[in-house]
């Protein structure tokens, strides 16, 4: 494979990766802060704000953990072919 289709293709791959990992963490990222928000209405209750806290603090583990993924397939993205 010429030089200029490699690099055409590994452009092409790194463009799609970098895609899905947006979409990865946009969407616990949304969760939380609709979450948030819902959390912040006026009139909520004790027991509510407990339970949007603790919501807010799975999805921000979930985000941590998509990002640690994503972090090591950047690491070994080279050897994939990425």
């Amino acid at each position: 494979m010429r030089a200029a289709t490699r690099n055409t293709v590994g452009f092409t791959r790194r463009r799609g990766f970098a895609a899905d990992v947006g979409h990865e963490l946009r969407t616990p990222l949304t969760t939380l802060k609709a979450e948030l928000e819902l959390a912040g209405q006026p009139g909520r209750t004790r027991e509510e704000l407990t339970a949007a806290v603790a919501a807010a603090a799975q999805d921000t583990d979930l985000c941590a953990g998509r990002s640690q993924q994503e972090n090591n397939s950047l690491v070994f993205a080279p050897a994939l072919g990425i």
